[in-house]
């Protein structure tokens, strides 16, 4: 398994989807909730990179999004977490801020969550 890989089975574990920014599934109303990834990663000399992932959930109102992000923020505390791939893991923190919570302007039932982590990929 990859880092990619190890980062994006770290959001899958929660029964929400998961796409990559930029690959969201093309449906005429896309699918919610949904968590949307952005992934990267420095050099492999564990290099901070600032990610982000966002939760999207229709609902008119925050109590369903805020369990969700409560359910995701218990995974991940404020330690972070080790995640272990091949030839070696993925340190994924809490940046600061944590989160942001967005609406969508042309939909007043569309909330979002947006996530801010760091990763360091560590290899060896």
């Amino acid at each position: 398994m990859t880092a990619a890989e190890a980062f994006y089975r770290f959001w899958g574990q929660f029964g929400i989807p998961v796409s990559e920014e930029g690959a969201v599934p093309d449906a005429d109303p896309p699918g919610y909730p949904l968590l949307v990834c952005r992934y990267g990663e420095g050099a492999g000399r564990g290099e901070a990179v600032g990610l982000t992932v966002s939760l999207w959930v229709r609902s008119p109102g925050w109590r369903e999004v805020q369990a969700a992000a409560d359910r995701i923020g218990a995974a991940l505390p404020p330690g972070g977490v080790f995640l272990p791939h091949d030839g070696g893991g993925l340190w994924l923190n809490r940046d600061n801020p944590w989160t942001v919570r967005a609406g969508d302007g042309e939909d007043p039932l569309l909330k979002r969550v947006i996530f801010r982590v760091t990763a360091r990929v560590y290899k060896g």
